[in-house]
């Protein structure tokens, strides 16, 4: 028998143990009513105080049914029918979660002698930024002034091969016409990381790809 249908034949009971009419609700689980209706009882005038307070207990019970059958209801579905029973009416009393800071932009720059005082970084426009920055050669922002990186990406200032990615070179870049935004900080005889094109790699869309 799955969940559900064990749901849909155990809330009705449960049901009618909180709302005070469980012993009915027993001996007449699954009978169809074919009894005629019952002439409406006569209350004793002794009894209306009596009377007063089991509508008053009625109440009550029928208040908590509306808040615990749907726990119940959720608990029994999901599995988690003891967290929910045992987290009702607590308070949320767990400290807010820390939120982790986040890096600022970099600095930006127009020429690569602006990031000479971040060590390891760059002056580089990468695709998904319109803005020059002084990046780390995993394009990342400087943290405190500092760069982690210890190799470097496409268009990268480098003094030689061993600083680029693999796939890359250092060298200059032939530049004819109108240099493109990427390479409008550079100047013609500064070294930056290329794509290796004599060992196949070529340029596309910003990175080096092999044959």
């Amino acid at each position: 028998m799955s969940r559900k249908e064990a749901a849909a034949l155990i809330l009705p009971l449960l049901l009618a143990w909180l709302t005070g009419d469980s012993s009915e609700a027993l001996s007449t689980f699954g009978v169809s009513n074919t009894r005629p209706p019952s002439p409406a009882p006569t209350t004793p005038p002794g009894l209306y105080t009596m009377r007063v307070f089991w509508r008053v207990e009625m109440w009550c019970r029928r208040q908590a049914a509306a808040v615990i059958l749907p726990l119940l209801l959720i608990g029994w579905l999901t599995g988690q029918s003891s967290e929910a029973l045992t987290t009702f009416g607590k308070g949320n009393t767990e400290p807010p979660k820390k939120v982790a800071p986040t890096t600022p932009p970099a600095r930006a720059c127009s020429r690569p002698a602006q990031c000479a005082g971040i060590s390891g970084s760059s002056c580089v426009r990468t695709h998904y930024d319109p803005e020059t920055r002084c990046l780390c050669g995993d394009n990342s922002s400087p943290v405190n002034g500092q760069c982690e990186a210890q190799s470097k990406s496409l268009y990268h200032t480098c003094s030689n091969s061993d600083e680029c990615n693999d796939g890359l070179i250092c060298g200059t870049p032939n530049i004819t016409g109108t240099p493109p935004p990427h390479l409008r900080m550079h100047g013609p005889a500064d070294k930056i990381c290329l794509c290796d094109v004599e060992n196949g790699f070529k340029e596309h869309e910003h990175t080096c790809s092999g044959e």
